[in-house]
């Protein structure tokens, strides 16, 4: 795997990732085959966790009796004679990477993510007592409370023990990767269309594909590069606080739709950074939208995608650039 890509995806992650695990037993890979294979997570698992793209899947979710009991003893509507804790309290779902297993917790909204850690390790059963939340690509920050990171009820967050080591397995693809470190945009302006829009490619950057070829049913014509393919698109993180700023950027109210860019250069103020060799890089994800559902949004920054849902964007390609 190359190590500029293993670098940045550990950074988002904030663990280890291998080519090859020894030990499969203590390891969990992330694998993008089809579900129902033993030791993988579904693609769109690991959209969530890298891209940052929800999950809109229903998974089946581990709740013990008595949390029913809670959940059913609490009236979530402000009648005026609620406990405030009871409306601070929202249903979480919680999915462990090391085995898969997905469970709901009821939450406080307003403690710090230290303390809602605190009880999921004691719900995982987990030793090392040492885990990241990951919500929309992003690690979440000890010091700061679900309410304030915008996570709501519903959500699910991933839960990634620091100790844990992590293979990619059937994710990329090198084929089709492609270097367009050296690439003038003043010359590449104008010259490629996709889905009958623009496709401003992503000039100074080096792109890595995503294995998606027979990814989305019903077929492979979203990635064609004719009048009948989907637009090429950008984003830094679909995590729900970075949709809110690009929202607020382009003046939107914040909603459930999902905004993205048609040119890179107009998001790296919101890229992840990250170093390399003593040099500071930047990561963002190129997408193919559905052309169906988007709305073209002009501004003084460039031109953006407003989509319905996630579902209407596909990442295909992770794009990293040196700054």
């Amino acid at each position: 795997m190359n190590q500029l890509l293993k670098t940045a995806l550990q950074e988002i992650l904030g663990v280890k990732i291998v080519d090859d695990l020894p030990n499969q037993d203590t390891s969990y890979i992330m694998n993008s085959q089809p579900p129902g294979e033993n030791g993988t997570i579904e693609f769109k698992d690991y959209s969530q966790l890298i891209h940052g793209i929800p999950s809109n899947r229903n998974d089946n979710v581990t709740m013990t009796s008595e949390m029913t009991n809670i959940l059913n003893s609490f009236s979530f509507v402000d009648n005026g004679n609620n406990n405030n804790n009871n409306n601070n309290l929202i249903m979480i779902n919680f999915k462990n990477v090391s085995n898969g297993s997905l469970k709901s917790l009821l939450v406080d909204k307003t403690k710090q993510i230290s303390t809602v850690k605190e009880e999921v390790v004691k719900e995982f059963a987990i030793n090392s007592g040492e885990i990241y939340l990951i919500s929309g690509g992003k690690q979440l920050e000890n010091t700061k409370s679900l309410e304030e990171l915008t996570v709501t009820a519903d959500s699910t967050l991933y839960v990634v023990p620091k100790s844990i080591k992590i293979q990619l397995v059937n994710v990329l693809d090198p084929m089709h990767d492609y270097d367009f470190t050296y690439v003038l945009p003043a010359m590449d302006r104008g010259q490629h269309y996709r889905g009958k829009k623009e496709y401003v490619r992503p000039c100074g950057f080096y792109r890595f594909a995503l294995q998606v070829f027979n990814r989305f049913p019903p077929n492979n014509k979203w990635l064609r590069t004719d009048d009948q393919s989907w637009p090429v698109s950008y984003h830094p993180s679909l995590a729900k606080s970075d949709q809110i700023e690009l929202k607020e950027m382009l003046n939107l109210a914040d909603s459930t739709t999902v905004v993205t860019c048609q040119d890179v250069n107009s998001i790296i103020p919101f890229c992840r950074r990250f170093q390399y060799n003593n040099e500071t890089y930047i990561i963002c994800f190129q997408n193919r939208i559905n052309p169906d559902t988007l709305v073209e949004i002009n501004s003084p920054v460039g031109t953006f995608y407003q989509s319905a849902t996630s579902d209407d964007v596909r990442p295909y390609a992770i794009c990293i650039k040196k700054l």
